[in-house]
């Protein structure tokens, strides 16, 4: 395997040659591309700033959300929890793999992420139906 002159770690982006621990600027396997920027740390830092730029905190987000409900007429109430339950609720409808699901909602277990899939019961993805399905396409085509 040939050896790309950029940063230890990456791999070029124009030859994939491996990396040495040599540092320049630009592959010298006459592919000319730059190297690949190694990827920076995670911000630190709070997420969400009150109005002074300080870290806003649980409560105090809570009841900025409270009233953003009510100024927008909705009548159910609406919490932290809500806007959580609904993105997982919506995601799960839409499609996306109940694992993937449960990593982005950091739960342990997947029958908590389960919970939140209102669509379990659409007989539409049930494994029958998707053979169905797909023989149905088998005979027409």
């Amino acid at each position: 395997m040939r050896t790309c002159a950029t940063p230890a770690a990456t791999n070029c982006s124009g030859c994939s040659a491996r990396a040495r621990s040599r540092p320049r600027s630009r592959c010298p396997s006459r592919c000319s591309a730059p190297s690949k920027p190694r990827p920076t740390a995670a911000p630190t830092g709070p997420v969400l700033l009150s109005g002074k730029g300080d870290a806003l905190t649980r409560g105090a987000a809570s009841r900025l959300l409270h009233r953003v409900v009510l100024e927008a007429g909705v009548t159910s109430p609406g919490s932290p929890h809500t806007l959580r339950r609904t993105f997982c609720t919506a995601r799960l409808i839409s499609g996306v793999p109940l694992r993937d699901m449960q990593y982005a909602m950091r739960h342990a277990d997947a029958r908590t992420t389960i919970r939140y899939d209102m669509a379990r019961a659409n007989l539409d993805r049930n494994a029958a139906h998707s053979v169905a399905a797909y023989l149905a396409g088998m005979a027409i085509g």
